[in-house]
């Protein structure tokens, strides 16, 4: 998916707050949360790929405000024609070197 973005974003948030608000829902136990969360990969093993992290710890208006926020500047970054090169494509070739 990087290779065909301007930019990768990782939205993360601490794994208890995860497994809460999976349990509430999913109206999960907290074996099935726990379960879940253990077959993905974790945030910080992703965050390499990542341009931007965005952390969702907070109430959804402060979240939708960051998003905002983030999302208006890296439009205006590419408009003018600054916006960076992704990290992802790099993060890619050295992840397959060898």
């Amino acid at each position: 998916y990087g290779q065909w973005c301007h930019q990768v974003w990782l939205f993360a948030c601490d794994d208890e707050l995860a497994r809460s608000r999976l349990m509430k829902r999913n109206q999960m136990s907290e074996e099935d949360a726990a379960r879940r969360l253990a077959s993905q990969r974790r945030w910080q093993d992703r965050e390499p790929a990542a341009d931007l992290v965005l952390f969702n710890d907070g109430g959804m208006d402060e979240f939708r405000e960051k998003v905002e926020s983030e999302f208006t500047g890296a439009g205006e970054l590419w408009l003018s024609g600054k916006l960076p090169p992704s990290r992802y494509r790099q993060w890619w070739e050295a992840r397959n070197e060898g």
